[in-house]
């Protein structure tokens, strides 16, 4: 399995920035410890 991980930008839109594979539940994805500082987006 994986996660999608996106910016909501608004009440119907959400920015997808991220895919990250082996995620089988929300703990392990609360796992990898992930933050902001981990995805450096540039404009």
């Amino acid at each position: 399995m994986s996660a999608e991980l996106a910016c909501v930008a608004s009440q119907n839109d959400a920015n997808a920035f991220a895919n990250i594979t082996n995620v089988q539940s929300v703990n392990d994805l609360a796992a990898l410890h992930l933050t902001g500082s981990n995805f450096l987006i540039s404009a």
